[in-house]
């Protein structure tokens, strides 16, 4: 090919590209490359059809050759600084959209996707300043209004946030994300009304629009309205597979067989596996594809298959948090029939000789940080410095429930850590079988010790998830939980501090 041909060609490549014939437009682009290696046009598309096609890595790298090969222009710094955020490389991605700014610092979209970058690796305030300023080079820039709203909500600015997101808003009215990111801070400021026409509109803009069903499930079911709350909770995107057989809802299961299958973290399926005796009661075989780390633990309550086993045949397949929709649950008749969990004897034996002859009065298990990629874990986790206040109490003994990195932090304090030999639930189960207490955040740990049977305190943010409801000390779905609620938005110190004076009074008592 000679330059004009190549161009040509490139052209009719792009003309494909928009016409979606990705196939046929990747032939032509590597056409070109194999004749001209450095073409940055080809290589700039190809990295946009890998991009299209999930294959990140591979759109790193073509882009990277594009910036190599014409560094001077600030777009294909911006296409590298995109993709490699999609690649997970933050910190590239990052640098890549800086150097996009500095060859075209005028460019509000630059100023906006490098905000997006920082704000995902937890830069907030850095990610404010980005947004800021792609709205004074853009005053018109939406987009940038609203996530701006986002990033000011995860700090805490709530008042601010709403103003941003309500700016958006006062451009462009259709705009269905906005009205959700509203609800999410309204909800935040306790403003649930608000919230609830905010996902309303945002439903009435684009009826099947997801996350707008999904979230004004969850704040039904968070004011403990479950009749409106659960169909619109149907929508979560966290549903799982679907099979040939039909998702049961309630019709006769006498003879058939059902495939239950586990959705969302494991503290959810501890939960929500109480319905599973309620479906042998109406005469089904049931099967079961649940974490690897809960198999042991639920053996008992029905067959469970690996995930990548093939299914026997089926009548009926649902996902686990279908079921409480599909008994007609509501505040009125959660079924609390605890304990529906234990460890077996034999575990529970070897893990009393584990632990050894008591020494304290009290026996406390403690889990103090959930799971990191959690998306509200900065607002529900804690350091175990924070609770200080609890392991000062004189006569008790303090055990680790916690895993992952936050139970590093145990070797700083008086606590007993047993975990490296936690292998999974079942041995977590074993263990908080011999404890007397357990003070969790609102994790798995909390779930397990509740369906146990076992005295659980659980801390909790001002606005928690949707499950614990609002303002109740205690949980319908646990009978020997109490929950420990933020009064204030962010402050934990009065939540541990009743934990702590409860804490002296139990082990004085005992």
């Amino acid at each position: 090919m000679n330059g004009t041909s190549i161009q040509d060609a490139l052209r009719s490549a792009e003309e494909l590209h928009r016409a979606g014939k990705l196939v046929e437009a990747e032939n032509i682009c590597r056409q070109i490359l194999e004749q001209k290696p450095h073409q940055t046009g080809a290589l700039s598309l190809l990295s946009i059809l890998a991009r299209q096609q999930g294959q990140f890595a591979a759109a790193v790298d073509l882009a990277a050759h594009a910036a190599r090969v014409q560094p001077q222009i600030a777009e294909l710094h911006a296409n590298l600084a995109e993709f490699s955020r999609l690649a997970g490389m933050p910190q590239e991605s990052i640098a890549s959209f800086q150097r996009a700014i500095e060859l075209k610092p005028l460019e509000p979209t630059f100023h906006n996707s490098l905000a997006i970058a920082l704000a995902e690796n937890r830069q907030h305030e850095s990610a404010v300043g980005e947004y800021q300023r792609a709205i004074e080079l853009n005053p018109d820039y939406a987009d940038a209004r609203n996530n701006l709203g986002g990033v000011l909500r995860e700090l805490g600015r709530l008042d601010e946030a709403a103003e941003a997101i309500g700016s958006a808003l006062r451009l462009q009215p259709r705009m269905a994300g906005a009205h959700i990111n509203l609800a999410i801070v309204q909800t935040d400021q306790e403003r649930f009304h608000d919230a609830i026409e905010s996902y309303s509109r945002a439903i009435a803009i684009q009826p099947d629009h997801r996350q707008a069903h999904w979230s004004l499930g969850t704040l039904y079911l968070r004011l403990g309205d479950m009749q409106r709350g659960w169909p619109e909770y149907q929508w979560r995107p966290t549903i799982g597979p679907r099979f040939a057989q039909p998702i049961w809802n309630g019709e006769d299961l006498h003879g058939k067989t059902i495939l239950i299958h586990a959705e969302q973290g494991v503290g959810d399926t501890i939960q929500f596996i109480r319905y599973v005796p309620m479906l042998a009661e109406r005469g089904a075989q049931i099967l079961l594809v649940c974490q690897p780390e809960l198999t042991r633990l639920l053996a008992g309550l029905a067959r469970v298959l690996p995930a990548d086993q093939p299914l026997p045949p089926l009548d009926f397949h649902c996902p686990l948090l279908n079921l409480p929709m599909a008994f007609g649950t509501d505040a009125r008749n959660i079924p609390a029939a605890i304990p529906y969990l234990k460890a077996p004897d034999e575990l529970s034996k070897r893990w009393s000789a584990r632990i050894g002859p008591r020494a304290a009065k009290l026996r406390v298990g403690l889990a103090w940080a959930g799971r990191l990629e959690h998306p509200d874990d900065a607002r529900r986790s804690l350091s175990l410095e924070q609770l200080a206040p609890i392991l000062k109490i004189p006569n008790v003994e303090f055990f680790s429930l916690q895993t992952g990195v936050a139970s590093q932090q145990a070797a700083q304090w008086p606590i007993i850590d047993l975990t490296a030999d936690l292998y999974d639930f079942c041995d977590t189960a074993a263990l908080i079988e011999h404890l007397d207490l357990v003070i969790s955040v609102d994790t798995a740990v909390a779930h397990l010790a509740g369906a146990m049977g076992k005295a659980v305190w659980v801390f909790l943010a001002r606005i928690p998830d949707w499950r614990w409801m609002l303002e109740r000390t205690d949980s319908p779905w646990y009978p020997t939980m109490r929950l420990m609620r933020q009064q204030r938005r962010g402050d934990w110190d009065a939540p541990i501090a009743t934990a702590a004076s409860e804490l002296a009074k139990l082990a004085k008592t005992e």
